[in-house]
């Protein structure tokens, strides 16, 4: 599983960018998803991820996380790890 974060300044890039993350898995926050994806499909999205960013410009960066435990503050758009067991959320 990885948490993907982003910052792509071109509007049509970003939506783009965030289409393709929508096809692997959810959005945590605006620019925050969740993909619970096996390694070799990270390079599939890594491969079309590449084709639209400006590696001068844009910034995405890939966590992968295995803990059951994920804190979280507020209300998040939705949990994040497989499932809510062991997790913490605070204030949601």
């Amino acid at each position: 599983m990885f948490l993907v974060t982003y910052d792509i300044e071109d509007d049509r890039k970003r939506s783009k960018i965030s289409k393709i993350f929508e096809d692997y898995g959810s959005r945590v926050q605006y620019s925050v998803f969740q993909l619970a994806v096996e390694r070799k499909v990270l390079f599939q999205i890594l491969e079309r991820v590449a084709a639209v960013i400006d590696n001068s410009k844009d910034s995405i960066i890939f966590v992968p996380f295995y803990e059951e435990t994920v804190i979280s503050l507020g209300t998040p758009k939705n949990r994040i790890g497989s499932s809510n067991k062991g997790s913490v959320i605070i204030g949601g």
